[in-house]
């Protein structure tokens, strides 16, 4: 029963809540993957479908409708005789929901351990996994495909011409976005180097209200969505089966990094930053004009396919060799497992702190605070003590690669502000105006995150010459 009083000290109604919180998780049990295939005449290529099996409570959208798809396209392709040139794959991923105790990494266990694992014979093979979320129900008025940079493209025209009228379920059409998220499965397939999508459902208000609840049940089900998400992916399906050459095209990367480098204080390593992007630059026409070629290539009649086959297999296996590189070298995250590339971390500290010594050098305490609560994970400094924001800060940065799994390596830089925010909380609770102390201290991080900053620069200068190389050699055998 809550008791509560309006702003006028008036009582309000009761009002009776009941939450169904029952699920049993049972330490130390084996979980399967189930993984079903229609063969392709061509047995070195690929599609992977994959949806995950386990779920909170009812889990109607969260993931029974996706396994539902998933086999619902399945059917349809044997139903009407497609014989597929490449091998499809169906995969049942396990503990998509929880894998690992007392990891910040504990979700997607199922499907990091199927493609680095199980099968990292995959990785080189399979040339695109359509991984399927929440897809009976419309999150949004869009509907969209969350894809990695390097499969933007070739979705963008699969969609233009895709013959289907999305707007008459999603009123505001049908897109592609990117990058992916660490939400679902597809990441974990992701960095082991398949190219990856789902359907986009992350971004409405079903994420807040049911997800993960007894409130995600059959009473929201749309049938018409359900339907086009059918048609949709399993034209998708079709799409990739046809193409030649796995349609990676990296120079969309290279725009996205191009994008990303924001400097903030004006003391940046210009010459660094000049370099890198004069490299990516020069990187990025290499990419294009082989993307270009492997177009050309998908677009040619399948009468000599078999020919086609034979001379292009070295030239997929390249170009899957530089998707993986990509997600190696630019793939990082932040405390919030939001994905970005190696020097936004730095740089949106940067940001953060310039604003946090700004406040303090103007007296503004409170906003020197706000500011500190989005550096890296400085939430928990606010909320909780020493010790419990230290053992969620250790268990990132000092646990063994297996037990951090699709987060190992991927969060590089941490700048621990615990002391600072106490000592700010501290002094506006009894009135302290002196704030040297902590003026020095942050001055002092600044200069740390901008020589991370610069350091991240002068690595992505480095990846970005490698996959140069990787591309000329592409470029190589489509010359040859």
């Amino acid at each position: 029963l809550m008791e509560e009083k309006n702003e006028n000290g008036n009582r309000v109604p009761e009002l009776s809540v009941e939450f169904d919180a029952d699920t049993e998780v049972i330490k130390d049990q084996y979980t399967y993957n189930i993984v079903g295939k229609i063969p392709g005449t061509d047995s070195d290529s690929m599609i992977l479908l994959s949806a995950h099996y386990d779920s909170y409570f009812d889990g109607f959208q969260d993931d029974n409708c996706a396994i539902a798809l998933m086999f619902g396209i399945a059917r349809t392709l044997l139903e009407i005789g497609y014989q597929p040139e490449k091998t499809i794959v169906f995969c049942c991923m396990a503990a998509e929901e929880w894998g690992i105790e007392n990891s910040k990494y504990d979700w997607s266990t199922g499907a990091w351990q199927q493609v680095f694992k199980i099968r990292p014979e995959w990785q080189g093979k399979v040339i695109a996994d359509l991984n399927f979320e929440l897809p009976a129900y419309a999150h949004n008025p869009w509907d969209a495909i969350r894809s990695t940079y390097e499969y933007e493209d070739f979705l963008k025209e699969f969609v233009k011409e895709f013959p289907v009228d999305a707007k008459k379920v999603y009123p505001e059409g049908l897109g592609v976005q990117c990058p992916i998220e660490t939400w679902s499965d597809d990441f974990s397939v992701a960095i082991s180097g398949i190219p990856s999508m789902v359907n986009e459902f992350s971004s409405a208000e079903f994420m807040e209200t049911h997800y993960h609840s007894q409130f995600d049940n059959d009473e929201y089900y749309n049938a018409d969505v359900f339907q086009f998400h059918h048609e949709l992916y399993g034209l998708l399906v079709m799409a990739f089966d046809r193409v030649k050459v796995a349609p990676v095209n990296v120079g969309r990367t290279f725009q996205a990094l191009q994008e990303s480098v924001r400097p903030v204080t004006g003391r940046e390593d210009e010459k660094g930053i000049r370099i890198l992007l004069e490299r990516t630059a020069e990187a990025k026409k290499i990419a294009d004009a082989v993307y270009k070629r492997v177009k050309e290539i998908n677009e040619i009649s399948r009468d000599d396919e078999c020919n086609l086959r034979n001379k292009y297999a070295a030239l997929q296996r390249q170009l899957l060799y530089l998707f993986r590189k990509c997600q190696d070298y630019f793939v990082r995250l932040n405390w919030h497992d939001e994905v970005l590339f190696p020097h936004e971390a730095a740089q949106s500290n940067l940001r953060h702190i310039g604003d946090a010594v700004r406040s303090l050098e103007n007296k503004d305490v409170r906003g020197a605070l706000d500011a500190l609560y989005l550096v890296d994970n400085n939430q928990y400094a606010f909320q909780f003590d020493d010790e419990v924001y230290h053992y969620f800060t250790e268990y990132v940065l000092n646990q063994e690669k297996d037990r951090l799994q699709w987060g190992a390596g991927r969060i590089v830089h941490h700048v621990d502000l615990s002391k600072e925010v106490k000592s700010l909380k501290k002094k506006i609770a009894e009135g302290g105006h002196d704030v040297t102390e902590e003026l020095c201290a942050l001055k002092k991080m600044e200069e740390e995150q901008l020589a991370c900053f610069d350091d991240d620069i002068r690595y992505m200068t480095q990846a970005v010459d490698t996959l140069t190389d990787g591309l000329k050699k592409a470029k190589e055998v489509l010359d040859f």
